[in-house]
């Protein structure tokens, strides 16, 4: 079993305030990360307080950087459909769903991991696709 399914990634939820002390800036790739706002990566998500323990692995989108401890600020994304869902927000289409599934952009739950934990998908939101999700998380264009 490799060290991703057996969820050694160390993604947590966090508050949302930790956005703010976060580099959400977005088109140049972060020092400490290597990443960048829109950036589409693959890490290990826990279930939380419905399956403690448990988890699974899926795409998530990079908000931010906080650069002292090289951690990345992420959402995790799904192909469930949620259009009805408040909570989520529709992306669309991107080459990190090799079945070309739409994406929703789980916004209930912030996710802090270290950036060496993640894998990336070599793929990025496009600009309406970013332009959307920073509108809804209120951050500066």
């Amino acid at each position: 079993m490799s060290w991703w399914a057996a969820g050694a990634g160390r993604c947590e939820r966090v508050a949302w305030r930790e956005l703010a002390r976060a580099d959400t800036s977005w088109g140049t790739a972060h020092a400490a990360t290597g990443h960048a706002f829109g950036d589409v990566v693959w890490a290990w998500v826990p279930f939380g307080s419905r399956a403690p323990g448990q988890g699974k692995d899926r795409p998530c989108v990079v908000l931010g950087t906080l650069a002292d401890r090289g951690d990345l600020l992420l959402v995790g994304m799904t192909s469930r459909d949620h259009d009805a869902d408040d909570d989520h927000l529709f992306l669309g289409y991107g080459v990190w769903d090799r079945s070309g599934r739409g994406s929703w952009a789980d916004v209930r739950h912030l996710l802090r991991i270290h950036h060496s934990e993640v894998r990336d998908a070599e793929a990025a939101l496009d600009r309406m696709q970013a332009r959307a999700l920073r509108r809804r998380l209120r951050l500066r264009d």
